[in-house]
């Protein structure tokens, strides 16, 4: 009896293992004769273009692609080199885009071409996730400052092309750190979702919503000529913002300050309009905050003079600038001298007496509180602990300074290194600390008690 393998030649036996292999291959696959016309192909290159894999042979391998890549799919082929690779748009119904790859081979009738098609559906769809990753703060979804160089450079080429101006409103966010310090980071960063939320909903779609950082937020809102667009929308803004939300049972309120600057009437670079967004965002912090200003030429010099005091002070504690003020506390009854609350005093080498006023408020939006705290009561400790009579110091500390996990520690290692009475030391608080403190707070106040420190 013959067997039907013995009715296969071996050449048709060897072109079924070659297709069963090409098969099972997931890029497309077609050999392809010397004058570009398909011999094989196999499933997959079918799929590609939206035809049965069986019926390719025959055609034009350029018929494969579209048009306008044809000429540059026959010049690969033809070309001896064995390592180039172009990209190419399929012509099937998809019009999906893949990667040509070609390579020699000899057959017994003579030289062909494979011919590779690698589809970069999920090749672009990972690189698209990535650079959505990239554009996009992972906590609010909204753009991030990346996003916003890209958006602004758009905007921008689109104002001077067509005229078609803008502006930039920077953001920050008023009583966010109160919330953060008192409840925890869960806590404020729900409150920067809610937050980003709402900026969104009270915007156009033709406006972008950034956020920068930290309680920093920024919306480039386009198609702006005048002034009182802007100020509408502002004033949306600080309405939207400052409902009040729940952290768990508690109702909590934040305000935002707003700093808005056009193009081009406040600059035609977009540095120089960030710059000018900055400044009209200070000098609304400044009158109150919970409110919106435009740049005006006299916010640049108040905002380089902020900048270089926040600069200088970082330095001021190595550079032996600071000093503490003393103010005597008398007692009632006789008169008599009992203690001295202390406070701060700065005189920089380069810009002379700043007044607490003026540095304090700089510090704690740089982030410098915690170290000059920590520099304030050290250096209270060390004089007081030189004095002749046992008289009582009392230093004066922000929430920003008590909410630091470290503030119970700062205070004990000031007390070891100058061996001071812990009973002379007073921690000096206000309400509002105490109302706003949360928590934490009260853990660490409980923790300067059992020093004995009052």
């Amino acid at each position: 009896m013959t067997r039907r393998d013995d009715l296969i030649s071996p050449i048709d036996a060897e072109v079924l293992r070659l297709r069963v292999l090409a098969d099972s291959i997931v890029d497309g696959l077609a050999i392809v004769s010397a004058g570009g016309m398909i011999i094989e192909a196999n499933l997959s290159l079918g799929e590609l273009v939206g035809q049965d894999a069986r019926s390719l042979a025959g055609q034009q391998i350029a018929s494969l692609i579209s048009v306008g890549h044809q000429a540059a799919l026959d010049a690969l082929i033809a070309s001896e080199e064995q390592s180039h690779a172009i990209e190419v748009v399929m012509a099937g119904p998809h019009d999906l885009s893949a990667e040509v790859h070609v390579r020699r081979a000899d057959f017994v009738d003579g030289p062909v071409s494979v011919v590779t098609f690698h589809d970069l559906r999920a090749r672009r769809s990972a690189e698209e996730k990535i650079g959505r990753r990239a554009r996009y703060d992972p906590l609010t979804s909204l753009r991030n400052r990346l996003g916003l160089d890209q958006a602004l450079a758009a905007e921008q080429t689109r104002a001077e092309r067509y005229g078609a101006n803008f502006a930039v409103l920077c953001l920050d966010l008023d009583g966010f750190k109160a919330i953060n310090d008192a409840y925890g980071h869960a806590a404020g960063d729900e409150a920067l979702r809610v937050v980003a939320r709402r900026l969104e909903e009270v915007t156009r779609e033709t406006d972008l919503v950034f956020r920068l950082g930290g309680d920093e937020f920024l919306i480039l809102q386009a198609y702006t000529t005048e002034p009182h667009q802007s100020s509408r929308l502002a004033e949306r803004l600080v309405e939207a913002v400052g409902h009040p939300f729940f952290v768990g049972d508690v109702p909590v309120n934040l305000g935002v300050s707003i700093g808005i600057a056009h193009f081009p009437s406040h600059g035609r670079k977009v540095e120089e309009l960030l710059h000018n967004a900055d400044a009209a965002l200070y000098k609304a912090k400044r009158e109150g905050k919970n409110t919106h200003r435009f740049f005006d030429p006299s916010l640049d010099q108040s905002l380089k003079h902020r900048r270089a005091i926040e600069a200088e002070l970082m330095h001021a504690i190595d550079r032996g600038e600071l000093e503490l003020l003393y103010d005597p506390e008398l007692e009632a009854a006789s008169g008599a001298v009992v203690g001295f609350g202390v406070s701060l005093s700065w005189n920089s080498s380069r810009l002379g007496t700043v007044p607490p006023s003026v540095f304090l408020p700089i510090a704690e939006h740089a982030g410098l509180m915690t170290a000059l705290g920590e520099w304030t009561i050290h250096e209270a400790c060390r004089q007081a602990s030189t004095w002749t009579r046992p008289l009582k110091i009392a230093v004066a500390v922000s929430l920003f300074q008590l909410k630091s996990s470290d503030m119970a520690l700062t205070v004990t290692q000031a007390l070891r290194v100058t061996s001071l009475d812990p009973a002379r030391l007073r921690i000096d608080i206000t309400e509002a600390t105490l109302i706003l403190g949360g928590k934490i707070v009260g853990e660490t106040l409980s923790k300067l008690g059992s020093l004995k420190v009052r």
